[in-house]
């Protein structure tokens, strides 16, 4: 087996650690012998998850890995048919396989485990040929949420009787206004739309006010029995401190399916008939401009073409850079883009624990690391060690999670997850506008797009990370920001997540 998948690497199969599953592998004529085993990080990881898988996928995969070899000139195979596939025993990670031909381009596999006892039989498998350049141009686990036009949905699909309007009616939809929930009649309308006001004051206070104003809102709303077959249509603006709110009524949808939809405007009026078009498209979300209703959807990326050079450029500033995820990302940019100096803030600084290690493991790497104990929230810290230690490159890497369902989240537990991702980004940003940057990248998260129940508040801080990196962007400032799903680090807000909720994201389809 040495060079096994090193050899199959080069014919297009790019399997990963947890794929590497097989052990030995022997050839009787037709017929194909096999040892497969997961690897032990993999198996460790499966037992705590028997239930969900009967036999483990990276193991399933493992067992066709002899048939592939031996044959270099051949096209990579992929599958496209199963026929007959039984399962008698779960819980396996270890296993013995035959594979023999079951006729033309049909081949059947037994499995068993280690004692010889049945574990999975496939009557057929039928696989087809692909090119090495198709799998190695297949899409990555990388997306992009783009607006997508609904055909159809304008044109007085939807009923504009029975609406009414909570706050004011800055769109002029011509409804029943009540000035708040507790004022609306029975019987409760069948619809009723409120509009997310602009906030004054500076950014980070705007959307911190902002955010509490619509929590109390809809804490109330969802609480109040009387509401409870009613629908609320919430309509945002795409303002640096409306825009936000997207996360927080993303999360309440995730935690209270089919009772809101959110319609994202451009700023100019909505009219009746659009937002009764938009609500009757049963959409959670939507976004209306120059009179046509679109709905965001994630799209895998596959136009991104490999970067001769890195784009970032040294000193780089790290925020929660002595964090487990803060150090990750130095390695990397040490080890894939050659960076050399590094500015790595915390709150603690060189007292964090990690922050010698990490700052070994730098120099090893031949790269020296500044590490400042800083708030980045705190205008007048950051603007001195900008002062100190002039950068060319961000990563704003800094967070902190305080989940809760959004009924039971109070003003100050929005503020203590706001702070370290709305303040300190706006700080960044302020603060860095004479440096000429190559680089500003923000570390958002996938709660803020799907999947946010019970992280309301940090859905909303992330989406402002989103919406920062648009606005500075359209303003001709570089910016990416990346909403990152889980990370598989045992430190730092991913340390937080016991094994039910990373089971719970398994399930989801989520995985670390």
């Amino acid at each position: 087996m040495a060079g096994a998948y090193d050899e199959l690497a080069d014919r297009g199969y790019a399997y990963g650690t947890a794929f590497q599953g097989l052990l030995a592998a022997w050839r009787r004529g037709a017929e194909t012998y096999a040892e497969v085993a997961l690897p032990a990080q993999t198996a460790q990881a499966a037992e705590s998850d028997a239930r969900t898988f009967g036999i483990h996928p990276a193991l399933l995969d493992a067992c066709w890995h002899a048939l592939l070899l031996g044959d270099p000139e051949g096209s990579p195979m992929i599958p496209f048919a199963w026929t007959g596939v039984a399962l008698q025993a779960e819980g396996v990670s270890h296993v013995r396989v035959r594979i023999a031909p079951a006729g033309p381009d049909t081949t059947a596999m037994t499995v068993a485990d280690q004692a010889g006892k049945p574990v999975a039989s496939v009557a057929g498998l039928v696989a087809r040929p692909v090119s090495a350049q198709q799998l190695s141009a297949a899409p990555r686990s990388l997306y992009r949420v783009t607006q997508t036009a609904l055909p159809g949905a304008v044109g007085g699909i939807g009923d504009t009787d029975g609406w009414a309007v909570l706050g004011a009616d800055v769109h002029d939809l011509g409804h029943r206004v009540y000035a708040e929930p507790g004022v609306v009649p029975d019987p409760v309308p069948r619809f009723v739309t409120y509009d997310c006001p602009a906030i004054d004051g500076t950014v980070p206070e705007a959307v911190r006010t902002a955010t509490c104003d619509l929590l109390v809102l809809l804490a109330g709303w969802l609480e109040e029995p009387r509401f409870a077959e009613a629908h609320l249509v919430l309509t945002v603006g795409e303002h640096l401190t409306q825009a936000p709110l997207a996360g927080l009524v993303r999360a309440a949808q995730a935690e209270h399916p089919g009772r809101i939809t959110l319609v994202r405007t451009t700023g100019s009026p909505v009219n009746a008939g659009l937002l009764a078009d938009a609500a009757a498209t049963g959409e959670p979300e939507l976004a209306i401009a120059d009179g046509e209703i679109h709905a965001p959807r994630l799209t895998r990326i596959t136009d991104l073409e490999p970067s001769g050079e890195s784009a970032l450029l040294g000193p780089v500033l790290i925020t929660g850079g002595t964090g487990g995820l803060g150090a990750l990302v130095a390695r990397h940019l040490a080890v894939r883009h050659g960076i050399r100096e590094f500015v790595l803030l915390s709150r603690r600084g060189p007292q964090a624990p990690e922050a010698g290690r990490i700052q070994e493991e730098l120099a090893q790497l031949g790269a020296t690391a500044a590490i400042v104990a800083c708030d980045a929230a705190d205008r007048a810290e950051l603007a001195e060690v900008l002062e100190r230690h002039p950068v060319r490159s961000v990563v704003h890497a800094a967070g902190v999670v305080d989940n809760a369902v959004l009924t039971s989240l109070t003003p100050e537990r929005v503020a203590a997850v706001l702070r370290p991702k709305v303040d300190a980004a706006w700080n960044l940003h302020e603060l860095t506008a004479g440096h000429d940057l190559a680089a500003f990248v923000l570390f958002s998260s996938s709660a803020g797009i799907l999947l946010g129940a019970g992280q309301s508040n940090y859905a909303t801080a992330n989406v402002f990370l989103d919406e920062l990196a648009a606005y500075r962007r359209a303003n001709g400032l570089p910016a990416l920001s990346l909403a990152w799903g889980l990370w598989d680090e045992g430190s730092g807000m991913a340390g937080g997540l016991d094994e039910m909720g990373r089971q719970r994201m398994r399930r989801l389809g989520m995985p670390a």
